[in-house]
Order: C-alpha cells, then sequence, then structure tokens
C-alpha cells in the first residue's frame, strides 16, 4: 500500500505577491521614454517644417504660373509638417504621463493604479484624435501637394499628365490603421489590468 506525501497548503490569496504593477511599471518607463525621444523629434521637426511658409521662389526662370504653384505646394506642405507637429506634441505629453505613471507603477502607488486606467482612455482617445487628423488633414494636403507639384511638372514640360486622385485618403487611412495596430493594445492592457481588485488591493503606499 503507497503513501502520498501530502502537499504544502497554498498560501492565502493575500500573500501572494501581485506583480504586475511593477512589470507594468518599467514597461511603462521603457515605452514612455522611447516614444518621448520620437515625439520630440517630431515635434520639432514638424513645426521647423511648417515655417516654409516663409520661404519665397525667386530667379530670372520664374514665371507668374511657376510661383503661384510654388505657393500653393509650400502652403500644402507647411499643413502637413504642422499636423504632423500637432499630433507628435500630443504622443509627447501622453508620453510624459506616462513615463511618471510608470515611476508610481514600479512603487506601487495608490494615485498610479487610478491613473494608469486614466491614462489608457486618454491614449485610447489620442489614438482616435491622430486617425482622424491623418484621415481630415495630413491626407488630403499630401495629396494636394503631389497633385500641384505634378501640375507643376507638367507645366514646365518635364513629365506625363497623370492624376494621384485617393493618394491622400490611402495614406491617411494607412498611417490611422497602423498607429491604432501598433499602440492600442497597450492602453488596452493597462485598462485591463489595474482595473482588477487583486491589483487595487496591493496598490495601496
Amino acid at each position: 500500500m503507497s503513501t502520498s506525501v501530502p502537499s504544502a497548503p497554498l498560501p492565502p490569496t493575500s500573500t501572494i505577491p501581485i506583480r504586475s504593477p511593477k512589470v507594468y511599471g518599467v514597461l511603462s518607463i521603457v515605452f514612455s521614454s522611447i516614444m518621448i525621444l520620437m515625439s520630440l523629434i517630431g515635434s520639432c521637426g514638424g513645426f521647423a517644417g511648417a515655417s516654409l511658409s516663409g520661404v519665397t521662389l525667386k530667379g530670372e526662370g520664374v514665371d507668374a504660373a511657376g510661383a503661384a504653384a510654388f505657393e500653393a505646394v509650400k502652403g500644402q506642405l507647411a499643413d502637413v509638417y504642422t499636423a504632423s507637429g500637432v499630433t507628435s506634441l500630443m504622443f509627447l505629453v501622453l508620453s510624459a504621463l506616462l513615463l511618471a505613471i510608470g515611476i508610481g507603477q514600479l512603487g506601487y502607488r495608490r494615485w498610479a493604479r487610478a491613473w494608469s486606467v486614466y491614462w489608457g482612455v486618454a491614449a485610447l482617445v489620442g489614438l482616435v484624435v491622430n486617425a482622424i487628423i491623418w484621415i481630415a488633414w495630413i491626407g488630403p494636403a499630401y495629396e494636394s501637394a503631389i497633385t500641384t507639384m505634378m501640375a507643376m511638372s507638367e507645366h514646365a514640360g518635364r513629365g506625363p499628365q497623370v492624376t494621384v486622385e485617393g493618394i491622400g485618403g490611402l495614406a491617411g487611412a494607412g498611417a490611422a490603421i497602423f498607429s491604432i495596430a501598433i499602440f492600442a493594445p497597450y492602453p488596452i492592457l493597462q485598462i485591463a489590468n489595474f482595473s482588477r481588485k487583486v491589483v487595487r488591493d496591493v496598490m495601496t503606499r
């Protein structure tokens, strides 16, 4: 007759360490640091590019039509750069908040528990705003700039007569879908994790 050794009882649930806040804290700090750097570059580059509005086209071979087309392209490209700067600035603010929240998550801070959920909601809203900007602002401006540049080339006799209708909508929708697919999972996971009672109960410092 065989005898089995009873297994040791599991510790009470309350004493089992909940490590997810610390894991999310590390991830939040890493992700936010990368995004802060990228957003700083994007916002500075975007608003610097928007200064194209101060550039003028001069020269003996420049006719009125060419100058007018250049002014149109200049304004359209400035719109693209301005919109890019706005979206980068929005992500910069969200990333700075995530960095602070990540530090709080590492320390199991009570305030970080709630702010993790708030940030997750704000990040999802930001992604929707970013998608709208790409579809309604950057995409059309990008298409207009390409169309105008092609018209300039045709006017100068250096290019075929072609159209790029729909490329702006395609570019805008593609960028919107890509950003949502890449960035949406993390805020969704944060909302789900920090809404759990077991996590709320351990973040009391």
